[in-house]
C-alpha cells in the first residue's frame, strides 16, 4: 500500500481516532480529570510515535549520568509481562515478570537502581516511595501518554529521519498521540540520527521552525554500538560468521550495523517485544551458530539456547549534542 493511498483511505479514521484523543487531553487541560503529581522529581520519557523512539537508550543515559548522584528508581508498565499489578524486581524476577525494556534495565543495573513496573504509574510511583522511601529521582519510560500523572519534567523523543510534525495519526501514519501534544514536552530530542552534531542539529532547527512550532530545547541523539559481548564477557572477532536475530521496532538499523562490521550468514527478523521459543533456534536453523542480537533480545534468547556460549550481543549508548547543554537542562527541571 502506498503511502498516498494509505493517507487517504485511512484519513478518516485518523481524524476521528484524533477527535477522541484531543477531547481526552482536554479533560485533563481543564482539571476535570485530575493529575496526580509526584512529591519527588520525575522524569517522563516518551514519544508519540508507536514503537521504538529510544526510550530506553535515554533511559539507560539519564541513570548512567544521575544514578551515581542520587537514588534513582525506573518505572514502566511492563508491556506484554506475564505478572499483574506492581512488581519490584529483585535478584528472582525474570524477564516474564518485568517484560523486555524494564528486565533490560534491570539485567544491566541490577541493584544500583530500583526498577518495578505498574501499568497505574500513579499506584507504581507510591509502592516505589513506600518499598524505597530514599528515592529522589523516579523515571518513568513511555509515559507520554499517562495523562494521570503530571511529571516534573517531560522529554519528548522522536526519530530525526521522520519527525512527528512529518508524520500522521493511525491508521494514516504512525503517531499514536495527536501532534500538538508536543507542548507538553519540556525538552525535544530527535533521537537515531546518523550523526550527533551542530550540522545535523541546526538541519533540525531549521525543520522546526519551519512548521511553526513553539519553542523548544532541542537535542540530537544518534545510537552507538559498544564491544560485542557474551554473557561471560567474551569479546565476538569481527571474522566470526555469525546469525544476526532481532525483535525490534526497527529492526533494519541493527541489521545495517551488522552487516558492515561483521561476517553476517544471516539475518532474522522479527516482530517488537517478540517470544523466542524453546524450538526458535531449530526452526530458523541457528542452534550450532553464532548470534550475535540486541541488548533487548539477549536474555530472551539467553535461556533457550542450546549453547548459550554462543549468544552474544551489541550494547548500546546514546550519544547526545550538545550534551553538556542537554544535562543543564535535566538539572534545572529536577
Amino acid at each position: 500500500m502506498t503511502n498516498v493511498f494509505r493517507n487517504i483511505f485511512f484519513s478518516p479514521l485518523a481524524w476521528f481516532y484524533g477527535g477522541i484523543l484531543r477531547i481526552r487531553h482536554s479533560l485533563y487541560d481543564v482539571n476535570w480529570k485530575k493529575r496526580f503529581q509526584p512529591p519527588v522529581p520525575t522524569i517522563s520519557i516518551g514519544n508519540l510515535e508507536l514503537g521504538g523512539s529510544g526510550k530506553t537508550p535515554m533511559a539507560d543515559f539519564l541513570i548512567r549520568n544521575f544514578s551515581e548522584k542520587l537514588p534513582v528508581a525506573y518505572l514502566s508498565r511492563g508491556y506484554k509481562r506475564h505478572s499483574e499489578g506492581f512488581q519490584m524486581a529483585d535478584a528472582a524476577t525474570t524477564e516474564k515478570e518485568l517484560g523486555d525494556e524494564a528486565f533490560q534495565i534491570y539485567s544491566k543495573w541490577k541493584s544500583k537502581i530500583s526498577v518495578a513496573v505498574d501499568a497505574d504509574r500513579t499506584h507504581g510511583i507510591q509502592e516505589i516511595l513506600k518499598q524505597k522511601p530514599e528515592t529522589k529521582l523516579i523515571l518513568l519510560d513511555d509515559a507520554m501518554q499517562h495523562l494521570r500523572v503530571k511529571p516534573g519534567l517531560n522529554i519528548l523523543l522522536t526519530p530525526a529521519s521522520r519527525p512527528f510534525f512529518q508524520n500522521q495519526l493511525v491508521p494514516a501514519g504512525s503517531l499514536r498521540d495527536i501532534p500538538e501534544a508536543y507542548k507538553k514536552a519540556d525538552v525535544v530530542v530527535f533521537t537515531k540520527a546518523s550523526q550527533a552534531n551542530d550540522h545535523t542539529l541546526q538541519s533540525l532547527r531549521t525543520l522546526w521552525s519551519k512548521h511553526k512550532l513553539d519553542p523548544k530545547p532541542l537535542f540530537v541523539s544518534s545510537l552507538v554500538y559498544k564491544t560485542a559481548v557474551n554473557k561471560d564477557g567474551a569479546v565476538l572477532t569481527q571474522t566470526q560468521p555469525v546469525v544476526c536475530v532481532a525483535g525490534l521496532a526497527s529492526n533494519q538499523l541493527f541489521f545495517d550495523y551488522c552487516s558492515k562490521n561483521f561476517s553476517v550468514k544471516k539475518c532474522v527478523s522479527k516482530p517488537d517485544h517478540y517470544r523466542y521459543l524453546d524450538d526458535f533456534s531449530q526452526t530458523e536453523s541457528i542452534a550450532d551458530s553464532i548470534v550475535l542480537t540486541t541488548e533487548k533480545d539477549f536474555q530472551k534468547l539467553l535461556h533457550i539456547a542450546p549453547h548459550p556460549e554462543k549468544i552474544f550481543y551489541l550494547p548500546i549508548e546514546i550519544q547526545i549534542h550538545p550534551e553538556a547543554d542537554f544535562l543543564a537542562a535535566i538539572e534545572k527541571g529536577i
